[in-house]
């Protein structure tokens, strides 16, 4: 009989945790927990032994407060700080279903040109997914890059999700998984880098910020999470 810990994938808005959430559902369907808003499944309802949470976007010291069975084991995805922000005003301005507080954020993301939503998005929105990243690359605790993902998915989620996390899947079922899930298969076609900014899967690339980060996004966003980029070791420095 297969022994399942309870698992937890902890990441970022904006970090690829769809892409992750549907391959954790084809493999083990039974077992996932479906996300609820505002990490209501993992930070309110009670916590099922042998189950897997995906989608959790917190930072260490709130995931460290959960009331956890005791073989509980979680793997890390954290992005580039400025790809999160440019997908997020695309995201909150187009493709976001209009759930609560949606339809405001987008009236004023629509009346704005774009360097001034880049700013606003920013100022208004990048502060906690700049709170997890930090939290965990500072934590000493292992953590996957997403830009690594997008080019060794089978590698990397076999090391995390078999080997760190110790799941009872089938390596065959794990790499069709990934198979099913690449973003020529989410995105109807379309390969990584061809961009449609009214789909949820926008274009699947790293380093995208630098086509729309003008001097003065830069600049805004150096000055609040410059610091965020060089802990999360995406930069060396304030100098890009």
């Amino acid at each position: 009989m297969h022994v399942w810990p309870t698992v937890f994938h902890l990441t970022q808005y904006k970090a690829g945790s769809q892409w992750i959430y549907h391959i954790l559902k084809r493999c083990a369907p039974e077992r996932i927990v479906t996300p609820k808003a505002q990490v209501e499944h993992a930070v309110k309802d009670q916590i099922l032994e042998g189950y897997i949470y995906p989608t959790v976007y917190l930072a260490k010291e709130e995931f460290e407060q959960i009331k956890k069975p005791a073989d509980t084991t979680f793997f890390v995805v954290l992005r580039d700080l400025r790809d999160i922000t440019v997908s997020a005003y695309f995201s909150l301005k187009i493709s976001h279903v209009a759930m609560a507080g949606i339809p405001e954020i987008r009236h004023e993301l629509c009346r704005q040109d774009l360097e001034a939503g880049l700013i606003w998005v920013i100022e208004n929105e990048t502060q906690y997914n700049a709170h997890i990243g930090r939290s965990w690359a500072e934590s000493g605790e292992q953590w996957i890059r997403y830009e690594d993902l997008l080019n060794r998915d089978i590698e990397l989620l076999q090391e995390a999700l078999l080997h760190r996390c110790r799941l009872p899947i089938k390596e065959p079922v794990l790499k069709q998984a990934i198979f099913s899930c690449r973003f020529d298969q989410f995105s109807g076609g379309r390969r990584r880098g061809d961009e449609d900014v009214h789909s949820h899967v926008r274009k699947g690339v790293s380093g995208d910020w630098r086509q729309y980060f003008s001097a003065a996004v830069k600049a805004a966003f150096k000055e609040r999470f410059g610091d965020v980029l060089i802990a999360c070791g995406y930069e060396k420095d304030n100098d890009w």
